[in-house]
């Protein structure tokens, strides 16, 4: 049986949620849910997120602007109140928040896609999608970062993305 795939997130099993409020960065670029967002320091006593640089804190369940939100009430209420859901815990989950080309080829084109094969372990890519680029070829070490090698291992695959599920990667996610 095909399961209709039109949010950014569909959820199969769910554990923890946190509401959280998102930082100036966030607000200003929109998110697909499903991206990974990392703790930041905050000026007040909320919870505050931003997109995550390889690190992690859980993943947003909803994108800031998904089309089937339009006509209902919670169109742009992330983006005007500032908050957003965050999931952590193990999860089973389909989403579109993942880097379909490797960072090598996003830095210096030509664009090579990812290789997602079944029980791939991932981690989130310094633009906080899920990504199976581990060490050696982890995106911190490719950039240089002093934090090098990142992992932060968040998940794995259950099932890659293809036509069969409309392109969604399918994981079980360990935050």
């Amino acid at each position: 049986m095909e399961v209709v795939r039109t949010r950014d997130v569909v959820i199969f099993v769910s554990d923890l949620t946190i509401p959280v409020m998102l930082d100036d960065a966030m607000i200003q670029a929109g998110w697909v849910g499903g991206t990974g967002v990392r703790w930041v320091p905050s000026p007040d006593d909320n919870f505050l997120a931003t997109t995550s640089d390889g690190t992690y804190g859980g993943f947003l369940i909803d994108g800031s602007s998904e089309e089937t939100n339009q006509y209902s009430s919670y169109t742009n209420n992330q983006l005007t109140y500032r908050f957003g859901v965050v999931g952590t815990g193990t999860w089973v989950i389909s989403t579109i928040a993942f880097e379909k080309y490797t960072l090598q080829s996003r830095l210096a084109p030509p664009l090579v896609p990812n290789i997602f094969i079944v029980g791939q372990r991932l981690t989130f890519s310094l633009r906080g999608l899920w990504t199976p680029q581990l060490v050696p070829f982890d995106e911190w070490s490719i950039i240089g970062d002093p934090r090098a090698p990142n992992n932060f291992l968040v998940g794995s695959i259950i099932q890659a993305p293809g036509p069969e599920n409309n392109y969604y990667l399918t994981v079980q996610t360990a935050i």
